[in-house]
């Protein structure tokens, strides 16, 4: 795609680079995740894929101390070039779906990420330069001294054209006023259809557990299907492919240990990170399964600034801290916001499935009974991209909602 390839004279990312970059951004979105998992009630949903690449945009433009802290929170420790041309590889992978015979995407994935500054400043142009070289997205100018809630509904609208409309008012009002200088925005769109999907006809209402034990009822998506399944005294963990073989849906189910379902939950949170989810994927087995899986649908509104000091990216909120000089030198900037907003809709289609149509037609040879895997209470979800095991999105439901 456009922006991977560099330069002349620029090294195409190397695929081991590209991999110790998917690796460290395991580690961001596990420590994120349960950060922000402790202090909210509820279901959650969000992008760490979308949040780590927008903010490696920001730390182009940061330096000594305030690009240290943002590399160690990132997990990004390869040389900043590097870095660069590694992401630009993946969001470029991501943006180039498979295709069918007649030349259609399977899925549709689109990844927007954006900076937007005070016109009029004198911005670097190797900093400019960059973001638009690697990651086809330049630095907007807004006026937020004379005009900040026009720059505020410009920002805004840019973000509901790039998820179709799904992210709506990612900023609130009140955050931009005539001292912000420099606000981060991230936003990314997914639209697949199951490989196998549910049959309507076989939705009905079941039980599910809420995390205080109590129960409530659902509807329940069900199907009886070969899929990559695996399980430890831990943890149950089903695939669920998308068309196309490219993406996949992993559903973490709890084990029912001690305590109620909102604490089983809350202990795989504990244990999930980088390295059991490489020793689980690695343990999924086809066999077939008999899936219950509720439908659900809803949007987390996220701000990320404190998470993201508590994590150590402390210089870069602030002013007379912060080094930004990579981006502009007429005056000390630093981070003011960074707001995330995450839309998810599963249903027997896929997720956030406008149409899509599968015939799977076939026969297999008497087998075993199949493994029951009834997602009836508190579960974690992520879905990735396959290949380079990049983390697009994450999150748990605790309580089905459909918006």
């Amino acid at each position: 795609g456009v922006g991977a390839g560099g330069a002349p004279g620029e090294a195409e990312a190397r695929a081991e680079d590209v991999a110790k970059v998917v690796r460290g951004g395991h580690g961001f979105a596990f420590e994120l995740y349960s950060r922000l998992a402790a202090e909210r009630e509820g279901n959650l949903f969000l992008s760490p894929s979308s949040i780590r690449t927008a903010l490696a945009m920001t730390w182009a433009g940061a330096r000594g101390r305030t690009a240290q802290q943002m590399a160690d929170v990132l997990r990004l420790d390869l040389p900043p070039e590097q870095v660069h041309a590694a992401l630009a590889k993946l969001v470029a992978d991501l943006n180039d779906p498979a295709t069918d015979d007649e030349g259609k995407p399977y899925y549709e994935l689109a990844v927007a990420n954006a900076l937007w500054g005070q016109a009029g400043y004198p911005f670097h142009e190797d900093f400019i330069r960059l973001l638009g070289h690697r990651y086809a997205a330049g630095l907007e100018q807004v006026d937020f001294l004379k005009a900040p809630e026009a720059a505020r509904r410009t920002i805004n609208r840019w973000v509901e054209e790039q998820t179709r409309q799904r992210i709506r008012e990612l900023i609130p009002e009140g955050v931009i006023d005539d001292e912000t200088r420099l606000v981060l925005t991230n936003a990314i769109y997914f639209l697949g259809g199951w490989t196998h999907t549910f049959n309507e006809r076989a939705t009905r209402p079941d039980t599910f557990h809420l995390p205080d034990g109590t129960a409530t009822r659902v509807p329940m998506m069900r199907q009886t299907q070969r899929l990559r399944y695996m399980e430890d005294e831990h943890v149950r963990m089903l695939e669920l492919p998308y068309q196309g073989g490219e993406l996949s849906m992993l559903v973490l189910l709890p084990r029912q240990g001690e305590g109620n379902p909102g604490e089983a939950l809350r202990a795989l949170q504990r244990r999930l990170d980088g390295e059991a989810l490489e020793r689980w994927t690695g343990a999924l087995r086809p066999r077939q399964v008999e899936v219950k899986l509720p439908r659900f649908s809803f949007t987390s509104e996220l701000r990320l600034d404190e998470v993201l000091q508590a994590m150590g990216m402390e210089d870069a909120f602030i002013f007379r801290r912060a080094d930004f000089t990579g981006i502009a030198s007429i005056e000390e900037l630093f981070i003011d916001a960074v707001l995330h907003k995450a839309f998810v809709k599963v249903d027997e289609e896929g997720t956030e499935a406008a149409a899509a149509t599968a015939v799977v037609i076939a026969t297999r040879a008497a087998m075993d009974p199949p493994t029951a895997f009834h997602a009836d209470r508190p579960f974690m979800f992520l879905i990735r991209h396959d290949e380079s095991g990049e983390i697009l999105f994450m999150g748990h439901v605790t309580e089905p909602e459909e918006e």
